[in-house]
């Protein structure tokens, strides 16, 4: 699998930068924020401090920072630069979601069918746009999570457990972390795969049940919910201090510009034809048919993985009920994404809550090629039952298939039939010296009793079948007639995994390309004279808060750092006469702090901050320079259209300290985040605890 991995993320291994992705030059900007953050050794930054050409924003507060991090991981520790840091975190997250897509698929249809979907999910069409021609770093990221949370929900439900609960709970606060439009165009998805996959649990128990059937189906589902409803919850906790910020401080932020004009999600729906259309440019979407013609990002969904996905649901009708469903519900998961995004989707884009926060139609693309990545695994799954097993002479195999066996008689090494006993089943050597019956149902005869929990051991030169309980059923201590070689096991031949991942690669070959480029003044070499320009050049990346209006297109700061000089401070020195009524003196500045010595006359007079007004600020007056606070100062929001920061000064003189902080909402919610993580760590340690007194216990008898 990383072997067709490294072949996928070569272009990133070229050099240079590819400076004309969308969001190439936003991805690197935004390290170099935060990195302006961590110098002043905060790793959790609220402010963005240069956003709005130096006034500044709250962008971690509305933007999820975890793929940022991640560069600033690189850029920080690695040494790398800030262009490496961003084809680093694009090229390990292919990588990663590969090895995630592996795991989810290997985990119900075999390591064939994992190493299949995995390929598919690096390399389907989509993934290579989101990458090479968007460069969107946080949706790439979250990309990685998307596997890993279906992965952990679907063990909630089928075998919940600590370890399943904690995993979906990491999983789902990472994507919260990653890219909130992400989690909320994700979540009705999980939500509906979780509810499918509790109806088959219950619907297959009902059999079994006593007493009122309504009342014992209502406590069935209460127990088997309880495990997928404390991984969200936890995973709600574990995002709290990003997600509860970001969702309820929405309204303090101008979005005017995010929303209509080119945003207008019914100028960019799909038309059906460009779903296949092979062809492939690094262009925006454009409204109208034509725009993939012309250049603009592919649309299509990938034929290889489109056809195969196709195929696997046809014969979907091989497969027993359990995983038949499962696979058809994949195909009903492509096919509600896909319609989202076309126009004749657009009643759910006006009416149906949480589809319109993708901005655009073409994003649910992001969620159909789940299903097209995992489908095409199904195509060399594993047969029901999971695993089989094989004399090294070929004389004889059995593999549990469809709830009985399969078995074959070997008339010669290499001349093989399988042959499928269905209900009950029969395990035969080929010297027909022994014959084991299964029960027809699970709890009776020789079967374990607890369906999927046997597995087949080497015993003195024989082998023997172990029941759940861990005793023996059955021991045979012939040498003749022993599995000399369990390597040899027939799960399923590889070359036909191989077969298909190449052909999928292969399918998205020429796709794998990036346009490298040299920054135009605008765009870099990073630093922030070509932040202001770049800003300039790119309307949406002024982000402004609420108060603030018209949004400014320059700034004093931007005319210094433009000029070659460096800021010092963020105070208005026009708004600061410097006489013997008012005088103001900056001593220190930081991405989110200002500490400045002044002297007022009279009471009325105010030092006003090249800053955006936002909850938050708060200012003190120090009891000497870089000392310990007297007093917490009022601030006060300007009344004009830039809605700066404003302190009214003491009369006097003294040491005033503005600083961005958090608010009793973001501190509560900083605090159910930490409270999360230790219920986490007592249960892991209790469990722990627990073991390892088991393992004591058991040694000890």
């Amino acid at each position: 699998m990383l072997l067709f991995g490294l072949i996928v993320i070569a272009p990133l291994l070229q050099p240079g930068y590819f400076w004309g992705a969308h969001d190439a030059r936003h991805d690197v900007y935004f390290i170099f924020e935060y990195d302006q953050s961590v110098r002043d050794g905060i790793w959790f930054p609220r402010w963005g401090p240069d956003w709005a050409f130096g006034y500044g924003y709250p962008f971690w507060i509305v933007y999820g920072p975890l793929a940022t991090f991640f560069g600033e991981l690189f850029h920080h520790f690695g040494g790398l630069g800030f262009e490496a840091s961003v084809k680093a975190v694009l090229g390990l997250s292919i990588l990663a979601c590969g090895l995630a897509m592996y795991g989810f698929v290997r985990s119900w249809l075999g390591r064939n069918a994992g190493l299949v979907a995995a390929v598919a999910y690096m390399a389907i069409p989509y993934h290579l746009v989101d990458v090479y021609v968007r460069a969107a770093m946080a949706e790439s990221v979250a990309l990685v999570f998307l596997p890993l949370a279906l992965w952990g929900f679907r063990e909630t439900v089928r075998r919940p457990r600590l370890l399943a609960i904690l995993a979906a709970a990491a999983a789902y606060a990472a994507i919260m972390w990653t890219s909130n439009l992400v989690a909320l165009v994700f979540t009705p998805g999980l939500a509906l795969y979780v509810l499918a996959l509790l109806f088959w649990r219950v619907r297959d128990g009902r059999g079994t049940m006593d007493g009122d059937r309504w009342q014992a189906i209502g406590g069935r589902v209460l127990r088997l919910a309880l495990a997928p409803a404390i991984a969200f919850a936890l995973g709600l906790g574990l995002s709290a201090a990003f997600f509860i910020p970001a969702l309820l401080e929405q309204g303090y932020i101008n979005q005017s510009q995010w929303f209509g004009a080119y945003y207008d999600p019914f100028q960019h729906f799909v038309y059906f034809n460009q779903l296949f259309n092979p062809a492939w440019g690094f262009g925006i979407s454009q409204p109208g048919p034509n725009d993939v013609a012309q250049g603009a990002l592919s649309y299509q969904l990938g034929a290889a993985a489109t056809l195969f996905s196709l195929i696997a649901l046809v014969g979907a009708a091989r497969f027993g009920r359990t995983r038949r469903r499962e696979i058809w519900f994949w195909g009903a998961w492509a096919a509600a994404s896909i319609f989202l995004t076309l126009g004749i989707s657009a009643p759910a884009w006006r009416y149906v809550p949480l589809v319109p926060f993708a901005q655009f139609p073409w994003r649910y693309l992001m969620l159909a090629i789940l299903p097209l990545s995992i489908l095409p695994g199904v195509l060399v799954a594993d047969a029901d039952g999971g695993f089989a097993w094989q004399r090294a002479d070929g004389g004889f195999a059995w593999q549990r298939a469809k709830g009985g066996f399969a078995w074959q008689m070997a008339a010669s090494p290499g001349r093989e039939r399988l042959r499928l006993a269905k209900g009950k089943g029969r395990l035969r050597l080929a010297d027909g010296g022994f014959a084991w019956q299964r029960a027809a149902s699970p709890g009776k005869g020789q079967r374990a009793a607890s369906p999927g929990r046997g597995w087949l051991r080497l015993a003195d030169g024989g082998f023997a079948w172990q029941t759940a309980n861990g005793k023996w059923q059955m021991a045979i201590r012939n040498p003749q007639s022993a599995i000399r070689n369990p390597q040899s096991a027939i799960r399923n031949p590889r070359w036909p995994a191989l077969l298909l991942s190449t052909l999928l690669l292969l399918s998205s070959y020429s796709y794998l390309k990036v346009e490298i480029r040299e920054p135009t003044p605008e765009q870099g070499p990073v630093s922030y004279a070509a932040l202001m320009r770049f800003q300039r050049t790119s309307d949406e990346m002024t982000g402004v808060t609420a108060w603030v209006d018209p949004i400014p297109h320059w700034s004093p700061m931007a005319d210094l750092w433009v000029a070659g000089e460096e800021v010092t401070t963020r105070v208005d020195y026009a708004q600061a006469p410097q006489n013997e009524t008012l005088a103001v003196n900056a001593q220190e500045m930081g991405s989110a702090h200002d500490l400045v010595w002044y002297f007022a006359k009279d009471p009325g007079q105010s030092i006003v901050f090249n800053r955006f007004w936002y909850p938050g600020w708060t200012a003190y007056l120090l009891d000497n320079e870089g000392g310990k606070p007297v007093r917490e100062l009022p601030v006060e929001r300007e009344n004009g259209p830039l809605a700066r920061v404003v302190v009214p000064a003491p009369p006097g003189e003294g040491y005033l300290l503005l600083r961005f902080e958090d608010t009793p909402l973001r501190a509560a919610a900083r605090g159910i985040t930490w409270g999360t993580l230790v219920i986490i760590a007592v249960v892991a340690l209790i469990q722990v605890g627990r073991r390892a007194r088991k393992d004591r216990l058991q040694r000890g008898g």
